[in-house]
């Protein structure tokens, strides 16, 4: 599995001929193909792509992935997080969220392998949300500018000062990810 970030909150996960593309934006709109796997944290529309875009809550299945997509906000700005599974490893994607989601929703997360947080939240929140669902590997998300500030009091925070960035995450099995203290990324832009 290699996981891409394209800015703001939209990464790209392959793995095999599966392509999984988490809220496009204007840097992987033009590149998506019908084939895709294109999900949505908020109420935003893709332009331009002929393809089916799984913007809605719910639980369904497509191309052997397996989706949870949980609201957070409702109304005409709603906003998901959404949990969906990859060939055995649970990846979760907090989405746009402006304030921590409640026991009930990390619930109904199942176990989490992976955790794409963004830095939309204080440190303190961050951190706790963190905790509270004991990924393997947490990726930190930073919606529009690179907000360094808040990544370095994350990474403080939790041990984990002066981590570099790379430009992608490749995990080949889930026991890749088997360590005793969660693991955490940052990427650049790819």
């Amino acid at each position: 599995m290699e996981i891409r970030w394209n800015g703001q909150n939209s990464f790209t996960i392959k793995e095999g001929k599966v392509k999984v593309v988490l809220d496009p934006n204007e840097n992987t709109q033009k590149d998506l193909v019908t084939d895709d796997v294109v999900i949505t944290t908020g109420s935003e529309k893709i332009k331009g792509f002929k393809g089916k875009v799984y913007d809605w809550p719910g639980e369904y299945e497509t191309k052997g992935v397996l989706v949870y997509s949980i609201p957070t906000e409702y109304g005409a700005n709603e906003k998901r997080v959404l949990s969906f599974e990859l060939e055995g490893i649970r990846i979760c994607n907090l989405g746009q969220l402006k304030k921590p989601i409640t026991n009930d929703q990390i619930g109904e997360l199942g176990n989490v392998d992976i955790l794409i947080v963004p830095l939309t939240l204080k440190t303190k929140d961050i951190v706790e949300m963190v905790e509270e669902i004991d990924p393997k590997m947490v990726i930190l998300s930073m919606i529009g500018e690179p907000e360094t500030t808040l990544v370095a009091d994350v990474l403080k925070e939790v041990g984990q000062e002066g981590l570099a960035e790379e430009d992608r995450i490749v995990v080949k099995t889930k026991s890749d990810l088997d360590s005793d203290n969660i693991v955490y990324k940052l990427l650049s832009l790819s």
